[in-house]
C-alpha cells in the first residue's frame, strides 16, 4: 500500500523552494518594518523646517563652517527677513554694486535640493571677477536660514524669493539655477519676468523632463534615520559621479547629515507643462550633464529645445553635479551669455 516516497532530490527541491519562500518573505517583512519606523521617526508635526534635535544643530553647524572654506570670502553676509523666514545671503560685490545698476546685473545662485549656497563654490570666484554675486540658503532645507511660516506651494517659494530680492536691493538680475535650484529659477521668471536678465539652468530638475523614480527612492531612503550612514554617503556619492573628489568633499559630509537630520515640510516639487515653458521668452542657457541620474538628458535636451529663447548644451561625460566637475570649460559659455544679456530691455 502507500504511496511512493519522493525521490531524495525532489525531496530536496521542495525544502529549498520552501526556505526559499520563507527567506523572502521574512525579508520584505523586515524591510516593510524597518520603512514603517523610519517613516514613523520622520514624521512630524511642525508646518516648517526643522532640526530634529539641538546636537544635530550643532553638528551640521560645524560641517558648515569647515565646507564654507571652499567658498571665498564674501564681501558680506546678511539675514534676510521675508513673510516666511530669514535668508541667508551671501553677496560677493564684483564690479559694480549689488543693485546691478552698473554695466553689468548681478548673478543669484539658487542651490539644489536639500544643498546650501556653499554648494556654487567653484563658480563664485570666476562669476565675482565679473560681477555681483548673490547667494543663498534656501528657505525650508538645511542651512543658516530659517522657516518660520509654511511654504505650501511653488508661488510661496517664488514670494520668499522675491521679497529677499527686493530687501537686497536688486531690481534685475540673471537667475542660476541647480538642479532644483532650476525649478525655482524658472518658476521666478514665469512670475516675475521683467525681473530676470537671463536664465542658466544646470542640471535642473522638473523643468524639462520627470525626475528618474530611482533618484528620488534614492533620496528618500538616505534620509532614513535608521539607515547605516554608509548609504547616505553613496547616494551623495552616486549622484555627482562617485569620483573620489566627490567623496572626499567636506561637502558630502555636510549634505548627508543634513539629509537625514533636517525635517524638510515643502511640497512635493511638481513638473513644470511644456505650455508654461514655451510661454518663457527669457533669454536661457540649458546645460544638461549626460551622465546624470536625475532624468534623461537626450529628453530634457529637446524639450529645452522648444522653449523660444533657449541655448541648449549638453556635457556627455559630466554628472549632475555639473557645476562643480565641468566648471572650468562651462565657465566661459556661462560668462559669455550671461554678458550677452546684461543690457537686454526687460
Amino acid at each position: 500500500m502507500g504511496g511512493k516516497e519522493p525521490a531524495p532530490g525532489r525531496r530536496g527541491l521542495r525544502q529549498m523552494t520552501r526556505n526559499v519562500v520563507i527567506g523572502v518573505s521574512a525579508l520584505m517583512l523586515f524591510c516593510a518594518g524597518f520603512t514603517a519606523v523610519n517613516i514613523a521617526l520622520l514624521s512630524s508635526d511642525s508646518p516648517v523646517g526643522h532640526w530634529r534635535s539641538d546636537e544635530a544643530r550643532q553638528e551640521y553647524e560645524r560641517l558648515y563652517e569647515q565646507a564654507m572654506t571652499l567658498m571665498p570670502v564674501p564681501d558680506s553676509q546678511q539675514d534676510i527677513q521675508t513673510s516666511f523666514g530669514t535668508i541667508r545671503a551671501y553677496v560677493f560685490a564684483g564690479s559694480t554694486s549689488p543693485s546691478g545698476t552698473g554695466d553689468r546685473a548681478p548673478v543669484v545662485l539658487l542651490p539644489g535640493y536639500g544643498g546650501p549656497a556653499v554648494t556654487w563654490y567653484a563658480s563664485i570666484a570666476d562669476l565675482a571677477a565679473e560681477r555681483p554675486v548673490i547667494t543663498l540658503d534656501t528657505l525650508g532645507m538645511a542651512g543658516m536660514s530659517e522657516q518660520v511660516e509654511p511654504i505650501t506651494s511653488a508661488d510661496d517659494q517664488v514670494q520668499w524669493l522675491h521679497e529677499a530680492l527686493i530687501e537686497l536691493d536688486v531690481d534685475r538680475a540673471h537667475l542660476a539655477g541647480f538642479s532644483f535650484g532650476g525649478l525655482t529659477a524658472t518658476m521666478y521668471a514665469t512670475q516675475h519676468p521683467e525681473h530676470v536678465a537671463s536664465l542658466t539652468l544646470l542640471d535642473p530638475a522638473y523643468v524639462f523632463t520627470p525626475v528618474n523614480k530611482r533618484f528620488l527612492v534614492g533620496g528618500f531612503v538616505a534620509s532614513f534615520p535608521l539607515m547605516p550612514d554608509s548609504f547616505a554617503s553613496w547616494y551623495t556619492s552616486w549622484i555627482s559621479g562617485g569620483t573620489d573628489a566627490a567623496r572626499n568633499s567636506p561637502l558630502t559630509g555636510l549634505l548627508d547629515h543634513g539629509r537625514r537630520h533636517y525635517a524638510t515640510t515643502l511640497p512635493v516639487p511638481e513638473q513644470l507643462p511644456t505650455e508654461t515653458l514655451a510661454k518663457i521668452a527669457t533669454p536661457t542657457l540649458a546645460v544638461l550633464a549626460g551622465r546624470s541620474v536625475v532624468h534623461d538628458a537626450h529628453d530634457a535636451a529637446e524639450t529645452a529645445a522648444t522653449m523660444p529663447n533657449t541655448q541648449v548644451r549638453v556635457e556627455p561625460e559630466a554628472s549632475h553635479a555639473v557645476h562643480i566637475e565641468h566648471h572650468d570649460g562651462l565657465f566661459p559659455v556661462i560668462s559669455s551669455f550671461l554678458a550677452d544679456h546684461d543690457r537686454d530691455t526687460p
